[in-house]
């Protein structure tokens, strides 16, 4: 079963059945295009999707997914290259916040042995 809608898309900076006059009806190409007809059909179904199903199923592209990535070994190469550059990114960025909390502590340790 299915039901559909349809609905008029704005191109030309109007909408509805009739075009606004042009302000130079007899120039061509003064008026604007027409709003095009959309029609959109869903497919109704009785089932209500939970978050789990729609979980289960982004799981499942995900999987597929991989197993593409791992079948094709230049585009695993890639992703791997890929994955130890952002691990080394990180890395830097965690040794950097590291480097604040520990100055940061310092910085309060001397202001308290100053009073």
């Amino acid at each position: 079963m299915y039901f559909c809608t349809e609905f008029n898309k704005n191109i030309a900076g109007w909408t509805g059945e009739v075009p606004a006059r042009s302000h130079k009806p007899n120039h061509v190409g003064s008026n604007p295009t027409p709003a095009t007809k959309i029609k959109i059909c869903f497919m109704a179904t009785n089932k209500v999707k939970t978050e789990k199903d729609w979980m289960a199923e982004d799981d499942a592209r995900t999987m597929a997914q991989y197993e593409e990535i791992i079948a094709d070994s230049q585009r695993r190469a890639r992703a791997v290259k890929a994955a130890k550059d952002m691990a080394s990114d990180l890395n830097k960025r965690a040794n950097a916040m590291n480097k604040v909390a520990s100055n940061k502590s310092k910085a309060t340790s001397t202001r308290s042995k100053k009073k």
